[in-house]
Formats: C-alpha cells, sequence, structure tokens
C-alpha cells in the first residue's frame, strides 16, 4: 500500500475530533512529509459548527493545511463520486474524499471505519483515522499519552467519537491496537 502523491485528505470527523483540543495545530508535522488537504465539500461540513469553522480557518492561514476545490472537472472522479452518492450513510466530504483519492492515489484520514474502511482496502487506499493519528503522534514525540487520552477524552464527550470498545471504555491511547490494514497506512508517516 503506498500513496501515489504525498497528499492527506482529512474528512470532517478527523477535524472535529482534533480541534476540540486544539491538537489540529500539529496535524500538519504529525502527517509530514504528506501535504494536508480539506476538501471544500468536507469544509462545508466543518462550517455547520461556526466555531468549528473559525477555528479551522486559522489553521489555512497559519498552518500547513490546504483548502482545495472538489475535482470537478475529471471525469472519472464524478463519475465515481455520483456512484458512492447512492450509498446512504456516506456524506459528501467522504464520498469526495474517497472518490479522489481513488483516482489520484491520495490517503485518506477519516474516522468512519465502518462506511469507508472495505472501500479503501478494495482500491488499495491508505486510510487513517483519528486514532492512527494520535499512534503516529506518539511514535513522533509530537503528543504525549497523557494528550492523546484527553484529545481522546474530548472526543468521545464533545463529539460523540465511537472508538474500539477498549478505547471506549478506557480512554486511552495504550488501548488502541492498530489492526494490519491500519499498521500499513501508518507506516507511510513513521
Amino acid at each position: 500500500m503506498e500513496a501515489i502523491i504525498n497528499e492527506v485528505l482529512i474528512d470532517a470527523d478527523v477535524i472535529f475530533h482534533l480541534l476540540v483540543t486544539d491538537s489540529f495545530s500539529k496535524i500538519s508535522e504529525i502527517l509530514h512529509p504528506y501535504k494536508c488537504i480539506v476538501i471544500d465539500l468536507v469544509y462545508e461540513e466543518v462550517c455547520r459548527k461556526p466555531l468549528c469553522k473559525s477555528l479551522l480557518d486559522t489553521h489555512f492561514k497559519s498552518k500547513n493545511i490546504f483548502l482545495e476545490e472538489f475535482d470537478n472537472n475529471d471525469i472519472e472522479i464524478k463519475k465515481e463520486f455520483a456512484l458512492l452518492k447512492r450509498k446512504p450513510l456516506l456524506g459528501p466530504g467522504e464520498i469526495a474524499c474517497m472518490a479522489r483519492a481513488k483516482f489520484k492515489g491520495n490517503t485518506i484520514a477519516s474516522s468512519n471505519f465502518r462506511d469507508t474502511k472495505h472501500y479503501c482496502q478494495e482500491h488499495k487506499i491508505p486510510l487513517i483515522g483519528t486514532l492512527d493519528i494520535l499512534y503516529i503522534s506518539l511514535h513522533k514525540n509530537i503528543f504525549s499519552i497523557d494528550q492523546c487520552d484527553e484529545i481522546i477524552s474530548n472526543a468521545i464527550q464533545f463529539n460523540k467519537a465511537l472508538f474500539p470498545e477498549s478505547v471506549m471504555k478506557f480512554k486511552q491511547i495504550s488501548y488502541y491496537e492498530p489492526d494490519e490494514y491500519s499498521l500499513k497506512s501508518i507506516e507511510l508517516f513513521l
């Protein structure tokens, strides 16, 4: 599993999880050397929460995080977007990330594994979630275990985040064990 283009498409759920504790400011450092991109359809989802929009906007101005338009001119990506749009549980931001990643070789950062993982595996798209990002941050010495645990606790409390059962129960990063697919995606950043 190897991304062709060194870009990570960040979905709204990951943004919400990390904005709560002002941890989003470290995302470009954690995912270095990849370029961090928020597609405009994801941005529209984030904008539904005015405070989150304001916080995210400051990161576009000061960090290595980029807002980009969805690839409306690429016919293959548009067709894939239309096909994926038929799936009822996927939001437009997730669909945009999945369609673009399939044809451009991007990595996706989304915590909605239930609805995205099978597609990503099928199309050999690297996929990381909030816990994977925290796992990477620990290995790069960007966040401490205590900081990761605080992010998990806040994501559960304020964003109703759904993590694996052991993580939900103890709210600690030490209870997270990436599966084989996640580990292959994580390796891109270590």
